[in-house]
């Protein structure tokens, strides 16, 4: 094999082993998202209303229950007064 052959070789190898390993952290992540209730993977709904009622959601992306403010109608399932109830349900 010539040099620029075998770091072609050499480079693929890697670009491989790296693709294998973002399918890896790519599967975990859809796994983890899978894992919670369907509800709970809701975007927090404020609606229309204006109301500004302390509620909690739970966020895919951080893995916890965060507040937000609801206006008091048309919620949606991820939609918790308390922190404790959104820990219960989704955490």
């Amino acid at each position: 094999k010539s040099e620029l052959s075998a770091r072609l070789h050499k480079n693929q190898n890697i670009m491989n082993a790296n693709f294998i390993v973002c399918c890896i952290i790519g599967m975990v992540a859809v796994q983890m998202i899978f894992a919670v209730p369907e509800d709970c993977t809701l975007e927090p709904a404020v609606g229309p209303c204006r109301g500004s009622i302390p509620r909690y959601f739970y966020n895919v992306a951080s893995g916890t229950c965060d507040i937000f403010y609801f206006g008091g109608c048309q919620e949606n399932a991820n939609n918790f007064e308390t922190i404790e109830l959104c820990q219960a349900k989704c955490v």
